[in-house]
């Protein structure tokens, strides 16, 4: 029964579907210190030539077009990835460039994994599979509607997973798309604290 009431505790989001906003908030806070910290020690000590992942490939090949790739699949599809890795190779970019093509990037990629989870949710067995897989996300979808997919996309809660899981237990599209609006907000504010971080330590 204490570890029982102990996850609850730490979880970001209750079995009822309500929001645990003191953990929420405090794991937002340590989530963008170790980000930040480590794309500063990735960007300051690591030799990027030598250490290229998929993000930096499609950076060094297609630029822009690339950093939209990338970001676009990471935020539509269920991959253990994240969009952050992007910061320390756009760097150079203005913030409205940073903003305009992550955050649309994004906002689609979400969209899109939206229309994947709709799609799929017509297909019993894996109806099934995704509702187990959403888990907890489901009672958050069906308690804030798209108000989830907005706190998604600028907090911790996994952003591609709950698009799925709106999708899936059909909150209105256009309700949907205007809160993946927000990434563009996430966008801005998490490439001010990327460079204000690098700016400390140079």
């Amino acid at each position: 029964m204490k570890k029982q009431n102990k996850q609850q505790k730490s979880s970001l989001v209750h079995e009822d579907g309500s929001i645990n906003w003191k953990s929420l908030l405090v794991k937002t806070l340590i989530l963008i210190v170790v980000a930040m910290a480590l794309l500063v020690f990735y960007q300051r000590f690591v030799n990027t030539h030598q250490n290229l992942n998929i993000g930096q490939k499609l950076y060094n090949q297609y630029g822009m077009h690339g950093v939209s790739l990338f970001v676009y699949i990471v935020d539509s599809l269920l991959l253990p990835m994240t969009v952050d890795v992007m910061f320390p190779l756009i760097q150079d970019w203005s913030l409205f460039k940073v903003v305009v093509v992550m955050g649309t990037a994004s906002a689609l990629g979400g969209y899109t994994g939206y229309w994947i989870g709709r799609g799929l949710s017509k297909i019993p067995p894996i109806h099934r599979v995704l509702t187990r897989l959403v888990g907890t996300h489901e009672t958050l979808i069906k308690k804030r509607g798209a108000w989830a997919v907005v706190l998604a996309a600028i907090s911790p809660l996994p952003y591609s997973t709950i698009c799925w899981a709106a999708g899936l237990f059909a909150v209105n599209n256009k309700k949907v798309l205007l809160a993946c609006v927000a990434r563009y907000l996430r966008m801005f504010i998490y490439y001010l604290i990327f460079t204000g971080s690098i700016n400390l330590f140079t």
